[in-house]
């Protein structure tokens, strides 16, 4: 964190995080087309075109080999078995998205918004430790309540990039009064592309993994 983000001095992306971003690229274009046209095959599609893109511009050194050959001079050769492997596990990460989510099913106006910059304020309540938004309203109300917070309260900034964000109607309770237009909320989708968690257990157990890797957001 240190060299990266405060002195600027960046690693190259390994091939792992060169899978993430070619996917996530991939899962942001194809909402540009038409919902009858994002099939799987066309997703994967998006991905090869990326990955053409970049291949050689960015993601050379993934596959590059060095080789000495006489006085001490080297030659760069390709390994295209390993770019292959690489590219085959990429191309089942899509699958494995389509398994879960159908982007021809995703109605409109979603998503509202793809790969969206946020970020927040956020202030440590000094009496539980808890955060809050640090909005100045939120804070005054806050510390009509609670004269523990001083005038100064510490506040760190929270940003990062959403994925997707959709606009869903949640179903209506029955003892509700609410209107209808009270039901529409935000939901944020992140996309993972890691390794995936191992459903060897229960079917009880095996819900509650997916539950808690797939459907919860972990602050």
């Amino acid at each position: 964190y240190l060299f990266q983000y405060l002195y600027g001095i960046r690693e190259k992306p390994n091939a792992a995080l060169a899978k993430g971003s070619l996917c996530h690229k991939a899962l942001e274009h194809v909402f540009d087309l038409h919902p009858s046209q994002r099939t799987l095959e066309n997703l994967q599609n998006l991905f090869r075109k990326e990955w053409k893109v970049e291949r050689v511009s960015t993601y050379a050194h993934l596959f590059e080999i060095e080789e000495e050959e006489g006085e001490g001079e080297e030659e760069k050769k390709w390994d295209a078995q390993a770019e292959r492997e690489w590219g085959k596990s990429s191309l089942h990460l899509l699958k494995n998205y389509m398994e879960i989510e159908d982007p021809r099913n995703i109605p409109k106006p979603n998503p509202l918004e793809r790969e969206m910059w946020v970020s927040s304020k956020l202030t440590v309540n000094p009496k539980d430790g808890v955060t809050g938004y640090a909005s100045h309203d939120n804070y005054l109300k806050d510390k009509e309540e609670d004269d523990t917070l001083s005038d100064l309260s510490p506040t760190f900034l929270v940003r990062g990039i959403v994925d997707r964000i959709d606009m869903i109607r949640m179903p209506n309770d029955d003892d509700d009064d609410d209107t209808t237009e009270n039901n529409i909320v935000l939901r944020i989708v992140d996309y993972k592309t890691g390794k995936a968690p191992n459903f060897k257990y229960s079917p009880s157990m095996n819900e509650k993994i997916a539950h808690d890797n797939f459907w919860q957001l972990k602050i």
